[in-house]
């Protein structure tokens, strides 16, 4: 079984064989931390234009719809407390055309400017989160996912988010330009292991002495971070009466072209298993 890194350095043979010797990415993996776009925001790597703002448009009326409804298009995690759960998670990601769409517009420039290699798209979460009156957990806590090195994350906003609408927020040094990276100990298969990865609020206050401060991101529905899935953040609870509905792709370097960039086949969601320890592996695996 490869390491990711040794299969990253074939996904990036691969691609040269197809795209040319020339083919490298404008920036390296490894060092990559959190970049921030959106409409009229772009740079190297992603260039936003309309078509694609006009996309996430017609995404958000989609979900905005099934979230009117979540008995019909929610999936609730076995054993939660419904009523402590501030969060609506979409049970079916794959039959949204316009998300398709919009991926197949944003990836080739992830492969391209970024990985220098094809790519999977082995997680997709749709998601909107909400008031309650509830003790911060999850994902509201400062911390990281722990996964491989070489994965990245986009999270885009469906709607407009302000202070009071619970931004994705980390942490950032201006000085240096880059994101509060922590160590992953899913190295490889052979170093594959759990991990608390939660930080507490007093680890995250002692980050301002080496120039980390929280830094949130906020704009117009069609504002999208793209970032190291092992980047310290969190997310915001929303203030009463407010809310933030997102979707968010994670993904990776793979050694041969896939399409769509999502489907079944190896696209997850919610309820399935987010990391493997193969990197050839894309087949998705239920919880």
């Amino acid at each position: 079984m490869k390491t990711y890194k040794e299969h990253y350095k074939a996904s990036q043979q691969a691609y040269k064989e197809d795209k040319g010797p020339f083919a490298y990415p404008r920036t390296k993996l490894y060092d990559y931390t959190v970049r921030e776009y959106g409409p009229n925001k772009s740079d190297d790597l992603i260039t936003v234009d309309d078509k694609m703002m006009s996309l996430v448009g017609d995404i958000a009326e989609v979900v905005d719809n099934r979230f009117k409804d979540p008995e019909a298009h929610c999936y609730f995690p076995t054993g939660a407390q419904r009523a402590d759960d501030p969060m609506f998670r979409m049970s079916q990601v794959w039959d949204v055309p316009p998300l398709n769409e919009l991926t197949s517009l944003i990836m080739p420039q992830v492969e391209a400017n970024v990985f220098g290699s094809y790519s999977v798209v082995d997680g997709l979460y749709c998601y909107r989160t909400f008031n309650l009156n509830t003790d911060p957990n999850g994902s509201f806590l400062w911390h990281y996912d722990n996964h491989c090195q070489e994965r990245i994350k986009l999270l885009f906003y469906l709607s407009d988010v302000g202070e009071q609408d619970g931004p994705f927020e980390y942490m950032w040094n201006k000085e240096r330009n880059m994101a509060l990276k922590a160590q992953t100990t899913r190295i490889d298969h052979k170093q594959w292991r759990k991990h608390r990865s939660r930080v507490s609020e007093e680890e995250a206050a002692s980050f301002a002495e080496n120039g980390f401060l929280p830094k949130k991101l906020l704009g117009s529905a069609g504002t999208f971070a793209m970032f190291d899935n092992n980047c310290v953040h969190r997310a915001n609870m929303p203030a009463p009466g407010h809310s933030r509905d997102v979707f968010v792709l994670m993904c990776r370097p793979y050694h041969e072209k896939l399409h769509p960039h999502i489907d079944k086949k190896w696209t997850g969601t919610n309820y399935h298993v987010d990391t493997n320890p193969n990197p050839e592996t894309i087949e998705v695996v239920k919880k």
